[in-house]
Parts: structure tokens; C-alpha cells; sequence
């Protein structure tokens, strides 16, 4: 699958988690609920196949409280959701754009 397929099937796959929607490409504004992934690295493996690291960062809402509420209810969801796009690693509670909390979800694909 092409760079820009994973790239969709990504943001289609985070879509069919309640309360999210999920994007291509980061959104002009983002709000609560809104996902997008990133390309974190590109190795060669050993058959010359690339395998393709990916961050998939979905915007949460409130104060640390809450995003950590949000990151309880939404993991297992997402996780479901992405995993047959790309294998799921790990994901984590991280700040973007200032003080909005969010989950960056580590997944590899090739």
C-alpha cells in the first residue's frame, strides 16, 4: 500500500471510532475529537519492503483529567479500529498545538 493509501485508510479507520474523525492531513483548526496521522520513519527491511512507522494523534478535550478520562474510554476503540490498517505499538498522552492534550498512537505499517 502506497504512502498516501495507509495515509487514508488511517484516517478512515480512526473515523468509525465514535467521537473522532479522523483526517488525512492535519486540520486548519482542530477541535476535540479530531485524528490525523504523521509519518514518524521509513526503514528498509530486510526483503527491500519498507516498513513504515506511523503516529496517528487525535485531539482530546478539558484539563489533564479529562484527556486522561478520554484516553481510558478511547484506547481500546482505536486501537480496535487501527490495528488492521497498521499494527498497533503503544500510544501515549502527549501535548500539541499549546496546551491541547492528545493521544499519539505509535502503529507500523509496510
Amino acid at each position: 500500500m502506497s504512502f498516501l493509501a495507509t495515509r487514508q485508510a488511517l484516517a478512515d479507520a480512526a473515523s468509525t471510532v465514535p467521537g473522532v474523525k479522523g483526517y488525512t492531513t492535519k486540520p486548519n483548526t482542530v477541535s476535540p475529537g479530531d485524528a490525523w496521522p504523521l509519518i514518524g520513519s521509513i526503514e528498509r527491511g530486510p526483503a527491500y519492503a519498507f516498513q513504515v512507522t506511523w503516529r496517528v494523534l487525535v485531539i482530546l478535550s478539558g484539563n489533564e483529567d479529562t484527556a486522561i478520562e478520554q484516553l481510558d474510554e478511547l484506547t481500546d476503540p482505536l486501537f480496535a479500529a487501527i490495528n488492521p490498517v497498521a499494527f498497533v505499538d503503544r500510544a501515549d498522552l502527549t501535548k500539541t498545538d499549546g496546551d491541547l492534550f492528545a493521544i499519539s498512537i505509535t502503529c507500523r505499517s509496510e
